[in-house]
């Protein structure tokens, strides 16, 4: 996940008033710990919302517990591992918490994954349940559970699914019939709370170990950056069963005290009219969303001039944040920078000025440094390898399950490498220029896939694109755009014009495909991995041929 610059500042904020740890000491607080502990001292506080009325952060407490006695009436325990196949919906919030004070480790699935995609993370995670709702529990009747460990599928729409054999279904609403007397279980902070599994850019995905502790730390940063802030009212329609709404808006909010209501949809047209309607002070999504918004007539803007303390999306250029800051009267935050696997890399505070083209300055419990192929840091301005380690245990993921391999590659000389270029700027702060895979190299020079795109972009007839690298016969890599057209699609040869005229001679793609939409993830991610498996299909268009050569006046 990649996140821009915004330009503007503004008023440091308290964030650490009235919080039950110093976010900027090592204290750890596990999840479970924090729920009881407010729930404790002011149990009718509201904390989450799905449409209708606040659930109070006592309510969440007390029902996650007897939820916690149904998932021990199944017969699982600590270590155990629990699928949890559900949109965005109140039951998703209660197995978090429900699993956390059992030591149970749920693994969040994708709710669009079906097939092999499904059965993979099932068989890898060897979870013994699997919460869904009625889609998921459709899909599950077909699934093939013999390379998996799945014994308990639980719908919470009351649908079971026609299966001839195990596993067994049980309804979601009887977990809670159980009482709510739990045992003692011991969790260090050190345990683990979930299995996420990545994008699977370069194969089949694979899950990372995030623990109790790495809840709490990744929090911690957000708030530390001023993202969060106590007694805050955040507004998302981000999915829970990413990084993103689980950890970066879900557990900033548990652990300052704040209220978060969730959107089962996002709605271009209706979006900031529910943030203004909830009286929210920050709302929290993607880039695709904030150029939905924008979308919008702002004859339709709902009048909110200074409600917002601040809207964060992830990422958005410059233009789209000024016009949204214009429009809403808010600061646009934006320079940011993570992964599953370190949630929090770069974030800059909010109250620091920001220093636009970067992802800001590295988070406060995280090390950056930007590195070459034998683990050299690289002098400022030049570009290698983002580099990471945690200056607090559980700062970031834990390795990767049952694949030491993949987590011996990646973590190398105490570092953990994320894959990504970058560059670090005479002021201290970072520069993302391209993940590492998706970088390329032609005519002798490297080319940055994000830049390139951001050219490409500019024509008035492209919407949307996304490069990647082909097999060249000149054994570097031949150049692929993939464009959604505003509208009327531009002719090839005035492509080729404008590309002549815009881009140097290295960037100029040989082939171009026009396509209906890209395909992307739940947080709007282009998957490059599947433009690549695609490759010179049946609509591509040689621009170039494998000749193409510019005289020296043409390459300025």
């Amino acid at each position: 996940m990649t996140i821009q610059a915004s330009s503007t500042a503004t008023a440091p904020v308290q964030c650490g008033d009235d919080l039950p740890f110093d976010v900027d000491r090592g204290s750890v607080v596990g999840p479970v710990e924090q729920l009881r502990g407010w729930a404790a001292a002011d149990p009718s506080a509201p904390f989450v919302k799905f449409g209708g009325e606040w659930i109070t952060v006592g309510e969440l407490d007390g029902k996650t517990d007897r939820v916690a006695a149904g998932l021990l009436k199944l017969g699982l325990v600590k270590g155990d591992r629990l699928a949890i196949m559900l949109p965005t919906a109140v039951e998703y919030v209660e197995l978090i918490f429900a699993c956390a004070k059992l030591g149970i480790v749920f693994v969040p699935i994708n709710v669009f994954l079906k097939g092999e995609f499904l059965r993979h993370q099932l068989s890898t995670s060897g979870a013994r349940a699997v919460v869904g709702d009625a889609a998921a529990m459709s899909l599950l009747g077909s699934q093939d559970f013999a390379t998996t460990s799945v014994q308990f599928l639980v719908g919470v729409d009351g649908n079971a699914p026609d299966l001839d054999s195990p596993p067994m279904y049980v309804s979601y609403a009887s977990l809670a019939e159980h009482g709510s007397e739990l045992p003692e279980v011991s969790v260090r902070p050190d345990d683990l709370m979930s299995l996420m599994f990545t994008s699977g850019t370069t194969g089949l995905s694979k899950a990372c170990k995030l623990s109790h502790a790495y809840y709490f730390q990744v929090a911690r940063m957000y708030i530390a950056a001023e993202w969060v802030a106590a007694g805050d009212k955040i507004v998302t329609a981000l999915p829970l069963y990413h990084a993103g709404g689980q950890i970066a808006v879900l557990m900033s909010a548990l652990f300052s005290r704040s209220s978060v209501s969730f959107l089962a949809q996002f709605h271009a047209s209706t979006f900031m009219r529910q943030v203004h309607e909830e009286g929210a002070t920050t709302s929290w999504g993607v880039a695709a969303m904030a150029a939905a918004v924008l979308a919008q007539p702002e004859s339709s803007d709902p009048p909110m001039r200074g409600q917002l303390r601040l809207a964060v999306w992830i990422p958005l250029d410059i233009p789209r944040q000024e016009e949204f800051e214009r429009r809403f009267g808010t600061r646009v935050v934006s320079d940011g920078y993570g992964q599953t696997e370190a949630t929090a890399i770069c974030l800059n505070p909010v109250s620091e000025e920001r220093l636009p083209g970067t992802v800001g300055r590295s988070a406060s419990l995280i090390e950056v440094r930007i590195v070459d192929d034998l683990d050299n840091e690289v002098p400022d301005g030049e570009t290698g390898e983002f580099a990471v380690r945690p200056l607090a245990p559980g700062a970031i993921f834990s390795g990767y399950w049952e694949n030491d391999s993949a987590t011996v590659s990646t973590i190398t000389n105490l570092w953990y490498h994320t894959g990504d270029y970058g560059r670090k700027t005479p002021e201290g702060a970072f520069a993302f220029v391209d993940r590492k895979k998706d970088a390329m190299r032609r005519r002798g020079e490297n080319v940055s896939s994000i830049e390139l795109e951001v050219a490409i972009r500019q024509h008035p007839l492209v919407d949307e694109v996304a490069v990647h690298a082909v097999a060249s016969p000149m054994t570097e890599d031949d150049i692929k755009a993939c464009i959604v057209a505003r509208g009327e699609r531009p002719e090839p040869g005035e492509l080729l014009k404008y590309f002549e005229t815009h881009l140097p001679y290295f960037c100029i793609p040989r082939f171009i495909e026009f396509f209906d939409e890209l395909p992307v993830n739940g947080v709007g991610r282009v998957l490059k991995h599947q433009l690549r498996e695609r490759a010179l299909g049946a609509g591509t268009i040689d621009l170039t041929g494998d000749r193409y050569s510019l005289s020296r006046e043409k390459r300025r």
